[in-house]
C-alpha cells in the first residue's frame, strides 16, 4: 500500500529573516493551495491547486527531532534550504541535518534546492542591480523558487512510476501553447518571453546543478522547415500539457479544435487560459468544463505557468498512487471524463491486452453520479476485460 503522501515538502531557514517568508508563502501555495503566512503572501501567485502535498518547517533544534522520522512521512521528500543574502552561514543545528542526509543518504542531491536570497537594497538615486545573472528579477524570485519546488517534485514523481509513459511526456516536461492566429498572437509571444526569461531560474539553482527550463512548443517556432506539420502538432498535442489560450476566435479554428481533441482524447492535462473580450458568449464547442481554466484579467501569465506545472505534477501523483495501490491494469485521467478522453482511455487499456481480472478507471474527485456511469455502460460493455470508473479517493 502506498504512503498517503508521496512527496513532502521540507523548508529549512533562519525563521528570523523576515525576508524568506515570500519564498515560503510561495511554497505553500504552489503545493498545498494556501499560504499559512501573515506576511509576504506573493501576489504574482494568488491561487493555486491544492497537491495534498504537505509544506513543513521541522524544528531542528528540538531534543526529539530525529530527520528519519521526518522523513519517514512520506514516500519521498523535497528539501529547500532557504539561506539569507546578508548571512548565508548554515546554523550548528542545520549543518547536522545535512550532514545526516549527506551521511546515510536520507534525501537524494537532486531533491534538494538550495536558494540564496539576494541582499537588501540600500535606497537611493542610483539604479542598482535588479536581477541576477539569469535576468530574473527579484521580485519574481519567490515565485520563480516555488516553480522551481514543483519541478523538482514532478521529476521525482515521473521518475518513480513504474515506467516512463510517453503518452503524459514520461519524465520531461513540454508546454503546448494552443492558440488562435487571428487574434493569439499576442498573449503567444507573451507566455513563451515569460517562459524564456524564467528558462535557467539560475538564482534558485540546486546542489545538484540541475536548472530548471520551460520547454514549450510553438509552432512558428518549433517546426522546423520541411517538416510535417500536421504530424508535428498532433505529436506534440498528445504528449505535452496543453495550454489553450481560449481568446474568441480560439474554438472557431479548426486546428486549435484539432489540438485541443488530441489532448482531450490523449489524457494529458488541459490548462485553459480564458481571454476572451465579449459579454456574450456562444456555446461552446469543445469540452473545456473539465478543464482547469484561468481568467487573467490582470495578464499574470506566471499562474498559467503555475497552475500548468501543478497539474503535470497532480496528474503525476493520481499515477504514482495508482500504481502502487492497484493491481491489474489501469488508466489515470487527469480530470472528470468526457466521452472523448473515456473513448481513448478504454482504447489504451484494449490494446495488446488478454482477457484477465478486469482494469479500472481513475479520474479527480468529486465522484461521478450513478446516473453518468449508467449512461457509459454500453461503452464499458465493449471491452475485452471488465472496467470499472473510481475517484481517486476510492483507490484503496
Amino acid at each position: 500500500m502506498v504512503r498517503r503522501t508521496p512527496i513532502q515538502i521540507v523548508v529549512i531557514r533562519d525563521k528570523s529573516d523576515d525576508q524568506t517568508n515570500a519564498y515560503v508563502s510561495a511554497i505553500e501555495l504552489a503545493f498545498e493551495g494556501r499560504s499559512r503566512q501573515a506576511k509576504g503572501a506573493p501576489r504574482y501567485l494568488c491561487d493555486a491547486i491544492d497537491l495534498q502535498m504537505h509544506v513543513l518547517e521541522p524544528d531542528l533544534a528540538h531534543p526529539t527531532f530525529d530527520a528519519a522520522k521526518l522523513l519517514e512521512a512520506a514516500a519521498h521528500t523535497i528539501v529547500v534550504e532557504l539561506r539569507s543574502g546578508l548571512n548565508a552561514t548554515r546554523s550548528a543545528e542545520q549543518q547536522a541535518f545535512f550532514a545526516r542526509l549527506a551521511a546515510e543518504q536520507l534525501v537524494d542531491e537532486a531533491q534538494q534546492l538550495t536558494v540564496t536570497l539576494p541582499e537588501p537594497r540600500v535606497g537611493g538615486r542610483l539604479q542598482l542591480a535588479t536581477t541576477g545573472a539569469d535576468e530574473v528579477e527579484n521580485s519574481l524570485l519567490p515565485a520563480a523558487t516555488a516553480l522551481h519546488a514543483l519541478e523538482l517534485a514532478r521529476r521525482t514523481l515521473a521518475a518513480a512510476l513504474p515506467a516512463p509513459s510517453p503518452e503524459v511526456g514520461g519524465s520531461r516536461l513540454n508546454f503546448f501553447i494552443s492558440h488562435s492566429k487571428l487574434d493569439g498572437i499576442p498573449a503567444t509571444l507573451s507566455l513563451t518571453g515569460l517562459m524564456r526569461r524564467l528558462r535557467d531560474l539560475g538564482a534558485a539553482a540546486s546542489s545538484s546543478g540541475m536548472t530548471t527550463r520551460f520547454p514549450y512548443f510553438y509552432d512558428v517556432e518549433s517546426i522546423a522547415p520541411g517538416a510535417d506539420w500536421r504530424k508535428a502538432l498532433e505529436a506534440k498535442a498528445r504528449s505535452s500539457v496543453l495550454i489553450a489560450l481560449r481568446t474568441d476566435e480560439y474554438q472557431n479554428r479548426y486546428w486549435c479544435r484539432m489540438e485541443y481533441q488530441w489532448a482531450e482524447q490523449t489524457g494529458v492535462p488541459i490548462v485553459v487560459a480564458d481571454l476572451r473580450t465579449g459579454q456574450f458568449q456562444a456555446a461552446d464547442r469543445l469540452p473545456f468544463g473539465t478543464a482547469v481554466a484561468l481568467r487573467l484579467s490582470d495578464g499574470n501569465l506566471l499562474r498559467l505557468i503555475l497552475h500548468a506545472c501543478a497539474s503535470h505534477v497532480r496528474f503525476l501523483r493520481d499515477r504514482y498512487m495508482a500504481a502502487h495501490s492497484q493491481q491489474g491494469d489501469w488508466e489515470v485521467l487527469p480530470r472528470h471524463p468526457t466521452a472523448l478522453s473515456l473513448a481513448g482511455a478504454l482504447g489504451r487499456l484494449n490494446t495488446g491486452r488478454k482477457p484477465g481480472p478486469g482494469a479500472r478507471i481513475y479520474y479527480p474527485p468529486p465522484r461521478l453520479p450513478a446516473a453518468y456511469i449508467e449512461a457509459i455502460k454500453p461503452m464499458l460493455a465493449r471491452m475485452q476485460i471488465p472496467v470499472k470508473l473510481r475517484s481517486m479517493d476510492q483507490l484503496d
